[in-house]
């Protein structure tokens, strides 16, 4: 389809009807507005949209402040705000603008929601919140439609389709197709939740030669957060039958739509037997994190079309949508962005980084290099000519995506030839410019801030390629670079060499032009001259070399070989103690030399003797050489004084403890059994407690010389061991509180166990939680720890008391509780408070289940019994009375209505007659008036409860009625008022001002009868009746409706005049808006069916005029307005 086709809608759109009749009126809303008055003014404007709506004419424009606006205060779903044929709604005003220009319809945001009912529950919302036939909705936000009539069955229909805004034509009965068209614009659709098309929704259905045409133009919208079950989360287009028609979108954005059962996340159009190729229109419109499937095309019967979408962004966070998004060759996707894996992207398409400002909140604007800007193929304004701001549309070609903006493209940098050497580090590129993104290709690929560095592996030239972004711009063209790298040339040549250790070296030197020295085979800085080696360190060490000849060739390896001299002799440090006799040294090792220093001198070959007549260290030196002098080795000769004796403490044990061996503080101990003589052990002796009194021992210690020192004496005292403390066993009760054990003695340690453990000062408390016995054991100390005595504390209880569970009627007398035991203790817990000996008397004043508890006392307190009192509802009885005028039964019936109450007993007393089955209603008759009493019992079998009331019977009021009767003209007003009642009620309600009230009033239409039923104090009722006829001496009118609507469903299908009089000459003429004579009928039976020369005449306004002259003569002119709708 081409892009003119899908502008031809726009001029019908802009053709809708208008009425000469009237004039174009701007009408105020504000539901804010405390005193709405006729709209002509922001200070008595409407607060109800609907009822302005169905005031205003055909062309009028509406002003509507903020605020929310609901189609109606009933739960009828089917109501929606229905703006008649040219009229135009506007939204966006705070409620005090002159000019349409003021309004900001995103800060004074007007609602139009469907949440009727229960607010907040989607289930009762309507069905659609916007029905358009004709008009314009502008600036408002529609959200909260539900259209989800029939579900779960999915034939299209009008109210399952397009919860938000509905565009609707059903010709299936008529031959004359329908003309019906929407503009929307500036509007936010969210929250909105239908079978097909959530946001809006297209249906056009016909089944006869009837071809409805239908057409949107959708601008500068946003689809948000919307949910279709079928098709269509934003928008759908269903054709069913001969259908046709253009819908149109531009410079709008759908974000969060969903499908949840079906396909179509944004858009969906399913054509059934269309003649038409149908193709929805998309321009300059982004989606984002929509559901997948985002458009859906459904073709059957010979239908053909499917929807264009063009010069779009389609983006999301995330993964990328899949490829069968846009396999769909009926769906035809052209110079969008779409975020798709390459291999799934539609031709003529693009998928890049659109680079959102910010599309995390809703910003679309794209960065100033945007892929997306002058991306498409059109240099021409198209159907629109500004974008989503209001910006001029075409900067060189139109940008894809909502905004409009432009792009500065920076000049290319510049660059020389650069050179490198063969298989040397080579520096990175270089080329002049600002903010440079290097290239491996003169097309494609990622630019990296990062220069290259050439590869010098190879001689030849290199290719690489630069871009510039200077400030302001974007990227530039590419610009080539060009590396050469020259050839390397060959090593110079070397000579290894060998040196002694400690031998004067010379400067290395190679055969080679301008020579480099390394100390490494790659990397690291040339020497400033030839490397004189080092020859302190025996081993191999290389040097390296390379020659520069336009480049630097490799380096060659130059070997330096350091030989090593022998090792010192081995040797071992002598020790000996003073005035020891002393042997020459010696050391392991070949044609020995002594030194006395450890550097210079003349060495000997004979080995010294030490002195050992002074105590202190000497070091002597010597060298081996077999061959070669080795290195000095030190000797140390230490001579050693005496120890000095080591430090002993006295030790004192209780007779039959174990004692550890005795110690010292010294070095290589050696122990004696006397002060002098004997022979020293190195074990410590062992300490024997059977034996009361003090042993001597003694001790030397030896230094790491071997001196011994003179010997330390000590003693062991073994001390006699004292006497168990006195205790008593315990007995306690169980759960008592006790104290700290006790005992008689001096210093007691408390045990659990009778040996081993370890004691405690701190005597413990029993715990009495449970019955039994526990053994704690006791030791006192006067010296020595005594035996530990034994002591048993023993924990006993007695029996709970007997108890039996009591049950009790609500409201009866209730006696103190027994249970069967010995002095018995009452509580109201399981555990704590304090028991009472007087038992607690039940309360019945409220239903349900109480615990006591009980313990008894036989010796020590038993544990509590629990003891369950449930006191159980009366049965639930009461009954009520209506009617109760004497004469008349009077109905009986027992509240609740289905009580479980087993038994009743009714008491009427004295009723003349009683009718009914127990448990009721009653029919009970009084024939006098007066007051009777009726007594109800009811008993559930333990427990009965009685309900007495007195009733009073009335006598039937006698009404009257003024007028009773009257003779009347059409349109003449009868004040009617009754008497001898309470309340009354009129009826039928046809022309009355009132169905209640004594007095109301009756515009007469004709003869009619009313009916007044009076009410008096009691309930008693009475009637009479009101006869109202037409006077034969009224002026005659001619009845006609102020609309007709001929499309062919047998309702309201044609204009004719209605009147009670046959008249002898009777013209009709109807004229359209330029006066034009369309319809002209002499026989008052004859009415106008809508067509005008053979046609259909359009929709609108017409004008009639009327001239007849009565059966009575009287000559009648009439004229007036009727508006034409299908």
């Amino acid at each position: 389809m081409s892009k003119l086709l899908s502008l031809c809608p726009w001029v019908i759109i802009a053709l809708f009807p208008v009425q000469s009749a009237f004039s174009f009126n701007r009408i105020y809303v504000n539901v804010n507005n405390p005193t709405p008055g006729t709209g002509t003014s922001w200070a008595t404007a409407y607060n109800d949209l609907s009822a302005a709506i169905a005031a205003g004419n055909q062309a009028d424009t509406f002003w509507v402040a903020q605020g929310t606006y609901l189609p109606t205060a009933t739960t009828d779903r089917t109501i929606a705000f229905s703006p008649k044929p040219s009229q135009v709604i506007y939204g966006g005003f705070i409620g005090t603008e002159v000019l349409l220009s003021q309004r900001n319809w995103k800060t004074n945001v007007t609602i139009l929601s469907g949440d009727i009912g229960t607010s907040g529950i989607a289930s009762d919302n309507s069905y659609n919140v916007v029905r358009i036939i004709n008009a314009t909705v502008d600036g408002v936000t529609i959200r909260d439609g539900q259209g989800d009539y029939g579900f779960p069955a999915l034939t299209a229909n009008q109210y399952n389709t397009g919860a938000g805004v509905s565009l609707y034509a059903d010709a299936s009965a008529s031959a004359v197709a329908a003309i019906v068209a929407a503009i929307v614009a500036n509007c936010t659709f969210t929250n909105n939740y239908a079978i097909y098309g959530a946001g809006l929704g297209v249906l056009g259905i016909t089944s006869g030669s009837a071809q409805p045409y239908l057409a949107t133009k959708v601008s500068k919208c946003i689809f948000i957060g919307n949910t279709a079950n079928t098709a269509g989360g934003a928008i759908s287009v269903t054709y069913e039958g001969a259908c046709w028609g253009n819908d149109y979108t531009d410079n709008s954005i759908f974000i969060g739509n969903t499908v949840t059962s079906g396909q179509g996340s944004v858009i969906a159009n399913i054509l059934d037997g269309t003649t038409t190729a149908h193709r929805p229109w998309m321009d300059n419109v982004v989606f984002w994190a929509n559901g997948e499937n985002l458009a859906y095309n459904s073709l059957a019967n010979g239908a053909t079309g499917g929807p264009y979408i063009e010069f779009a962004i389609v983006w999301r966070n995330g993964a990328k949508y899949g490829a069968s998004n846009f396999s769909d060759a009926n769906i035809t996707w052209h110079d969008s962005d779409i975020y798709v894996d390459d291999a799934g992207l539609p031709a003529n398409n693009i998928n890049s980084d659109p680079q959102f400002v910010d599309a995390s909140n809703y910003d679309f604007h794209v960065a100033p290099c945007s892929p997306v800007i002058d991306a498409t193929i059109l240099t021409a304004v198209g159907s629109s000519t500004t974008d989503y701001g209001g910006n001029p549309r075409v900067v060189n070609t139109v940008d894809m995506g909502i905004y409009e903006s432009t792009k500065t493209i920076s000049t290319a940098p510049t660059a020389s030839l650069q050179y490198f050497c063969q298989n040397m580090d080579a520096t990175p590129l270089v080329a002049t410019g600002d903010n440079l993104l290097w290239y491996t290709a003169a097309t494609g690929g990622t630019g990296s801030s990062t220069a290259p560095t050439p590869v010098t592996t190879a001689s030849g030239y290199l290719y690489y390629y630069v871009t510039q972004t200077t400030a302001g711009a974007c990227e530039s063209d590419r610009t080539m670079v060009t590396a050469y790298v020259r050839a390397q040339p060959a090593a110079p040549v070397v000579t290894d060499v060998a040196y002694c250790r400690y031998a004067t070296a010379s400067a290395l030197t190679a055969t080679g032009t301008d020579l480099k020295w390394y100390t490494a085979e790659t990397g690291g800085t040339a020497l400033s001259t030839a490397p004189v080696p080092a020859t302190t360190v025996i081993g191999v060490s290389y040097y390296y070399v390379s020659q520069t000849v336009g480049c630097e060739s490799d380096r060659a390896p130059l070997q330096v070989l350091v030989n090593g001299i022998p090792a010192g002799p081995a040797v071992s440090d002598v020790t000996y103690c003073i005035g020891s006799t002393a042997a020459p040294l010696t050391a392991t090792g070949s044609n020995l030399l002594w030194y006395t220093t450890s550097t210079g001198g003349t060495g000997s070959a004979t080995a010294p003797t030490p002195s050992t007549a002074v105590n202190g260290t000497t070091t002597y030196y010597v060298t081996q050489n077999p061959g070669c002098e080795s290195s000095r080795s030190a000797l140390t000769v230490t001579i050693g004084s005496q120890a000095t004796p080591p430090i002993v403490n006295d030790f004192t044990y209780c007779q039959n403890v174990a004692a550890p061996a005795l110690t010292a503080s010294g070095t290589n101990l050696l122990w004696y059994t006397s002060a002098t003589g004997g022979t020293g052990t190195s074990v410590a002796p062992a300490v024997n407690t059977g034996t009361l009194g003090t042993t001597y021992y003694w001790v030397t210690q030896q230094d790491a010389g071997g001196c011994e020192s003179e010997r330390s004496e000590l003693s062991v005292t073994i001390l006699a061991q004292a006497q168990p403390p006195v205790v008593s066993d315990l007995d306690y009760c169980l759960n008592q509180s006790v104290p700290q054990l006790t005992a008689t003695g001096t210093n007691l340690k408390w045990y659990t166990v009778a040996t081993g453990g370890t004691g405690s000062s701190t005597a413990p408390i029993p715990v009495t939680l449970s019955v039994g016995s526990t053994t704690y054991y006791v030791s006192q100390t006067t010296g020595c720890e005594s035996d530990r005595a034994a002591l048993t504390v023993t924990v006993t209880t007695s029996t709970s008391p007997v108890v039996t569970p009591l049950t009790l009627c609500q409201y009866s007398s209730a006696t103190s509780l027994t249970a069967e035991g010995t002095n018995l203790l009452w509580y109201t817990a399981a555990t704590g408070g304090t028991g009472s000996s007087t038992a607690p008397i039940p309360s019945t004043l409220v239903t349900g289940s109480t615990t006591y508890y009980v313990s008894q006392t036989d010796g020590c307190e038993s544990a509590r019994a629990p003891m369950t009192v449930t006191v159980k509802q009366s049965p639930i009885a009461d009954f009520t009375t209506s009617g109760g005028c004497a004469g008349t039964p009077m109905t009986v019936t027992l509240v609740p209505a289905e009580s479980k109450t087993a038994f009743y007993t009714w008491n009427f007393y004295n009723a003349v007659s009683v009718s009914g089955d127990d448990p009721g209603p009653y029919q009970v008759l009084w024939h006098d008036p007066g007051a009777y009493t009726v007594l109800l019992m009811a008993y559930d079998g333990q427990c009965e409860t009685k309900v007495e009331k007195v009733v009073s019977v009335g006598v039937a009021p006698e009404i009257q009625v003024t007028p009773s009767a009257g003779m009347y003209c059409i349109n003449d007003t009868v004040t009617l008022r009754a008497s001898g009642a309470s309340t009354y009620e009129w009826s039928p309600a046809t022309n009355l001002s009132a169905v209640t009230g004594a007095g109301i009033l009756a515009t007469f239409r004709g003869d009619a009868t009313y009916t007044v039923t009076g009410t008096d104090a009691g309930g008693c009722v009475g009637t009479a009746e009101v006869h109202l006829n037409q006077s034969p001496d009224c002026k005659i009118y001619y009845m006609l409706p102020t609309a007709f609507s001929p499309n062919g469903d047998g309702k309201n299908d044609v204009f004719r005049a209605k009147t009670s009089d046959l008249p002898v000459v009777f013209v009709m003429r109807v004229y359209n808006r330029v006066g034009q004579l369309v319809f002209e009928s002499h026989d008052v039976n004859t009415g106008w069916a809508g067509m005008q020369k053979g046609q259909q005449a359009a929709l609108g306004a017409y004008v009639y005029m009327i001239s007849a002259v009565t059966s009575e003569g009287k000559h009648i002119e009439q004229s007036g307005s009727v508006v034409l709708t299908r």
